[in-house]
């Protein structure tokens, strides 16, 4: 009996230990991140250094509560801003939309894991949640082809993935790295002009259905 309750015990720190680390907040874009082509330096650049500047000088500039959309806003503007000037548009572009698809996948992908770790304690595995892990990192890439494809085909199926927050972000990720090239002064004062021009999604609340369709039809949810 002791021995069956200690099996029972490491089956569900097995099963945790993998689903928590699915859960992490940078895990799934990374894997998408380097099945693309970025290099570790490049995401440790774009995903760190550039990420945490861009998420510090945006509370700084908008420290109130009240202008929580305010500061998003201007962390995405800013984090594609810095990691263009860097590395490059591409590779930022990249890492920034797969950013948002690490929140787009996190149910399907938590659901697959769940499914692989029941496969494997049915057949008696004694490391079901690690079995399932890595099927479940492996598969992560092919999810992401197969929901682009099917989104790709229904702008409907693509609004069922893809919320409010979602379309933000990508919005201003898109004019953060154009404006890396044309307003070379700085980040700042690109975001004040790109803001007074009204090229930017301010809060979540003013998405509109014309910002799905924008960001769907030029394909600004895709590497």
């Amino acid at each position: 009996m002791n021995i069956y309750n200690k099996d029972i015990n490491i089956l569900v720190n097995d099963y945790d230990q993998y689903y928590n680390e699915l859960r992490k907040g940078n895990y799934i874009e990374g894997v998408l991140d380097r099945d693309e082509g970025l290099s570790a330096t490049d995401i440790a650049k774009i995903g760190l250094t550039h990420a945490n500047k861009a998420r510090d000088e945006a509370l700084k500039k908008y420290p109130n509560s009240s202008d929580v959309m305010l500061r998003d806003a201007y962390r995405h503007f800013t984090w594609n801003y810095l990691s263009t000037k860097d590395v490059g548009a591409i590779k930022t572009r990249t890492a920034t939309i797969n950013h948002e698809w690490g929140l787009v996948l996190l149910n399907p992908v938590i659901n697959y894991y769940n499914n692989r770790y029941n496969y494997y304690v049915g057949n008696g595995s004694g490391a079901a949640g690690y079995d399932a892990f890595i099927d479940t990192t492996l598969y992560i890439p092919n999810l992401k082809f197969q929901l682009i494809l099917v989104c790709q085909a229904n702008i409907d199926t693509f609004k069922g993935f893809f919320d409010n927050a979602n379309i933000m972000d990508l919005h201003n990720n898109v004019y953060g790295r154009a404006y890396a090239a044309s307003h070379p002064s700085g980040y700042d004062s690109a975001f004040t002009s790109a803001k007074n021009a009204g090229d930017l999604i301010l809060s979540e609340s003013s998405v509109t259905n014309w910002n799905y369709t924008y960001v769907w039809q030029n394909n600004w949810w895709t590497e």
